[in-house]
């Protein structure tokens, strides 16, 4: 089975049998032909989780159909490959960037985050919005950046504010796990400028310029931006940048 982004996959009966074959778990994955695949299903929980959470099977829902939303808008996010009962397969799109960052060299890093930006901004266009773009919900495969995991927040035909939103969340993440934290941060707000709106970069500095009354006096206390941040800390030192 060849997809439109030219990739050649298994059938999907061969997918399906392979993923019906696996011990039921919320997320699992196989390997069928040397590619990896994972299996999503909606999560069981037990009732008073069902009361604080929700309808799994809604949530679940309701993530394939904002899948399929931002595939038809040519956002950079996985194929669905298989969507059967209670279950959907979908490709490796390859290694966290939470991982990436700290394994590679620093401009390729650089690189690969102004890429994710780029991706971000792409979907900004078409009024996507992720909701959650961590590090660790963005894959790199090598040639492209992928986003995972449509589940916290994401909407389609948003407006600038929850797109703003968005590239703080990313910009957060970066300054949470990066290694060389400014340089990066700024490639990534580099890489959203050369192809997202410069108004969702205001809004950005606006929410900044909000926080910094309440944050800043505490900067004496804050860690330096070295190491892995605890998420205040970080949301400190982006403040700090982006003011």
């Amino acid at each position: 089975m060849d997809h439109p982004s030219g990739t050649a996959y298994p059938e999907p009966a061969r997918l399906l049998d392979a993923a019906r074959a696996l011990p039921p778990a919320r997320v699992s994955s196989f390997v069928l032909d040397g590619q990896v695949f994972w299996v999503k299903r909606p999560e069981t929980l037990p009732p008073r989780m069902r009361f604080q959470k929700g309808d799994s099977a809604a949530s679940f829902g309701r993530e394939l159909a904002l899948l399929r939303g931002f595939s038809q808008r040519g956002a950079p996010v996985p194929p669905v490959l298989v969507d059967d009962t209670g279950l959907v397969v979908m490709p490796d799109m390859g290694e966290p960037l939470a991982g990436l960052v700290l394994r590679v060299e620093p401009a390729q890093a650089a690189t690969v985050l102004a890429q994710a930006a780029h991706g971000l901004a792409t979907m900004h266009r078409t009024g996507l919005v992720h909701g959650r773009p961590s590090l660790r919900d963005l894959c790199w495969n090598g040639a492209q950046v992928t986003f995972l995991d449509l589940e916290a927040g994401a909407r389609i035909d948003a407006g600038e504010w929850r797109q703003a939103r968005d590239l703080v969340l990313l910009l957060h993440s970066v300054m949470r796990i990066a290694p060389d934290k400014t340089p990066l941060v700024q490639a990534t707000l580099d890489g959203y400028r050369q192809h997202g709106a410069a108004s969702v970069i205001g809004k950005a500095r606006r929410f900044a310029r909000v926080l910094a009354p309440v944050l800043v006096p505490f900067a004496r206390f804050a860690p330096p931006p070295k190491g892995k941040l605890g998420e205040v800390a970080a949301l400190l030192h982006l403040v700090l940048f982006l003011r």
